[in-house]
């Protein structure tokens, strides 16, 4: 695209490109502090997924809504002269629990709408395509968690000649980073109520399981490779409803990272044994969810 670009009046392209980006800079903005102030989960980013997919239509996008089943992706493209080479930009906007846009996904999504709108200017002089593709549930919630994932299995990247995107940092910007492999893990324990004061030895406390499990992976932290960046972080999601009954059900969700991927089936076994073990020591019955994990970045070097 670069090379097109400077055969074909290159800097004069940039400028156009350049001074569109001031143009759009505030409605950007806008956009961006919108979806801010109007924090939605993973898997229900509707207002933030229209108001963006919306946005790229008025410019002139030809966008396709609920891509892959996912209500809350979408895929928009633009094209005048030529269909190639083809550059996407990848928009996030879901939210965290509590948090909110603690990550700066609403950042993300006006940026990834802004570039592919600014870049459009030189392709109705030069042949290409630009693309922006909504990714929900990047944070791992609901149904269309892992959609980048999602998108590469179909296909829906396999003819792209760049794809990219921007995360905002408080710390110094850099051109290019490394991140983790993830794979989540929810671990449900079942046990059996009863009173706590006058029946106790008729339970089952499955929060005993919860508290034993989440120590044993405590415990473990310290034996992981440090050469591997690996991570464990996990919650209790639930723990019973009152202190005076036995809680017969509890809910921990785990989340394993690394920077190798051959150490993240390590990970997991290890958060799994932990949980049977658990649930062996307090007589519960446990179930073990491992959901399909995103793989590090390859980079490509500047």
């Amino acid at each position: 695209m670069i090379e097109r670009l400077m055969m074909r009046g290159g800097e004069r392209l940039r400028k156009l490109v350049l001074e569109e980006v001031d143009r759009l800079l505030p409605r950007l903005i806008e956009l961006s502090d919108w979806i801010g102030m109007h924090p939605e989960l993973g898997s229900e980013e509707y207002e933030a997924s229209k108001r963006l997919s919306e946005e790229l239509e008025r410019h002139g996008f030809k966008v396709e809504r609920g891509i892959l089943n996912m209500p809350t992706a979408f895929r928009a493209s633009y094209s005048r002269v030529g269909p190639t080479p083809k550059i996407a930009f990848m928009a996030e906007y879901d939210a965290l629990p509590e948090i909110g846009h603690g990550c700066g996904h609403n950042i993300i999504g006006a940026a990834a709408i802004g570039a592919g709108i600014a870049l459009r200017r030189a392709l109705d002089e030069v042949s290409g395509t630009v693309f922006v593709y909504g990714t929900p549930a990047e944070e791992g919630r609901g149904p269309s968690a892992g959609a980048k994932r999602r998108m590469a299995e179909a296909g829906l990247f396999d003819d792209l000649d760049v794809a990219m995107m921007i995360h905002p940092t408080s710390g110094i910007t850099r051109v290019n980073e490394g991140f983790l492999a993830v794979t989540g893990i929810t671990v449900e324990f079942k046990g059996r109520a009863a009173h706590a004061a006058a029946f106790p030895h008729l339970g089952v406390n499955a929060l005993n399981a919860a508290v034993l499990m989440y120590m044993a992976v405590h415990a473990n932290r310290q034996q992981l490779r440090r050469d591997a960046n690996a991570v464990i972080h996990g919650i209790i999601r639930e723990g019973g409803a009152a202190s005076n009954v036995i809680p017969d059900r509890a809910v921990l969700q785990f989340g394993v990272r690394s920077s190798d991927d051959s150490y993240i089936p390590e990970l997991v076994r290890m958060v799994e044994n932990c949980a049977r073990g658990a649930a062996i020591a307090t007589g519960c019955k446990v179930h073990i969810d491992v959901r399909p994990g995103l793989r590090s970045n390859v980079r490509n070097e500047p």
